[in-house]
């Protein structure tokens, strides 16, 4: 898909969010941030990318769940939600209550755990995926078994 900026204005804003990444500076996430809403989907999958690997470098967790959340949930690109939640499970227990996330679309299911929200994930998942052969276990989720595992 072609983004509707500008060629020279798009590959500048991927040069920028690789290199914000790239930089390990926490003092960045707010540029990061401010380029989750430019309108391509490139700098929209490179920015939570980005943002993950600076709260490994101490940036602020907290505002860095707070930019990701909506995106995981309701990116216009299927990628662009997967990035937004791999980032989100780096952010560790700032995002507790925002990984356990059942995205459906088109018959297509998005699960992410945060490992703190596992038991929340088996009360409301645990029925319907039996329905499909799967039994959600502690750690996994396992096909074709039809016992519940705790």
């Amino acid at each position: 898909m072609k983004s509707p900026m500008l060629p020279a204005d798009h590959q500048a804003a991927v040069r920028r969010a690789l290199a914000l990444g790239r930089s390990g500076d926490p003092a960045v996430l707010p540029e990061l941030i401010g380029m989750l809403h430019l309108p391509s989907n490139e700098i929209q999958r490179l920015a939570p990318s980005a943002i993950g690997k600076l709260v490994e470098f101490g940036a602020d967790a907290e505002a860095a769940v707070a930019a990701l959340a909506p995106l995981a949930l309701k990116a216009r690109h299927p990628q662009t939600q997967q990035y937004a939640l791999r980032a989100l499970k780096k952010c560790g227990p700032a995002a507790k209550g925002c990984v356990a996330l059942y995205y459906q679309q088109e018959g297509k299911c998005l699960i992410s755990v945060h490992p703190t929200d596992l038991h929340e994930l088996d009360s409301l998942l645990s029925s319907k995926l039996r329905l499909f052969g799967y039994a959600v276990g502690c750690t996994e989720i396992e096909a074709g078994n039809h016992e519940h595992e705790t």
